[in-house]
């Protein structure tokens, strides 16, 4: 099973201030409900990577995982 993450309300604000590779995978999860996997594949960035800003985007409520 594939974690799906989205971004409940876009805040482009919050995005400028991001890093470039939290900035991509927020940017990416905004458009759709995306895998964890996908959006690694997509952002050019190593799953470990994007499972640990994918966490810290969601302790945020700026990115909502789907179960």
């Amino acid at each position: 099973m594939h974690t799906l993450v989205s971004v409940p309300y876009y805040d482009a604000v919050f995005a400028a201030g991001l890093l470039p590779e939290a900035r991509s995978l927020y940017e990416q999860a905004r458009r759709a409900a995306r895998s964890v996997a996908e959006l690694s594949a997509v952002c050019g960035i190593s799953l470990g990577v994007t499972r640990v800003v994918v966490d810290d985007l969601a302790a945020t409520d700026r990115l909502l995982v789907h179960s």
